[in-house]
């Protein structure tokens, strides 16, 4: 549509007395969009919108704790970042809404701060009898 345009321009530029609404129809393009462009408006796409929320660096961050979330298998439901401009900001991004599947038992018992510091804590106390020395297990 933006090479037409630019061609109608170019014609009503090389044919001052070509009637706008002829070249219109002669391009295939809409009168008024050939008429702002021939007063110097320019066209939509590049530019920014206006009706966001959030600037640039703060969907940046919120994309980036989405991404960290979804790397550790936590579910990122609207409720955790949720107003109403949740779900474009979902579409714009292209990230997806699916359900989450509950949890079994054991699986939630396991991710509990409790019961994880409990196991490096009996962890701790195994290497520790056995000589074995946290550094060497972990690199760094």
């Amino acid at each position: 549509m933006e090479v037409r345009i630019q061609d109608a321009v170019e014609y009503i530029s090389a044919n001052l007395d070509a009637s706008v609404a002829a070249v219109a129809r002669e391009f295939a393009v809409p009168r008024g969009r050939l008429r702002r462009r021939l007063a110097g408006t320019g066209p939509k796409t590049g530019h920014s919108p206006t009706h966001t929320k959030l600037s640039a660096p703060e969907e940046v961050a919120l994309c980036r704790y989405i991404d960290r979330l979804d790397g550790i298998n936590l579910a990122v439901r609207p409720a955790f970042v949720t107003d109403n401009w949740t779900s474009r900001f979902i579409k714009r991004y292209g990230y997806r809404k699916q359900w989450q599947r509950k949890l079994n038992a054991n699986r939630q018992k396991a991710e509990q701060p409790a019961v994880v510091a409990e196991y490096f804590n009996k962890l701790l106390a195994v290497l520790g009898d056995n000589g074995v020395d946290p550094e060497d297990i972990w690199p760094e």
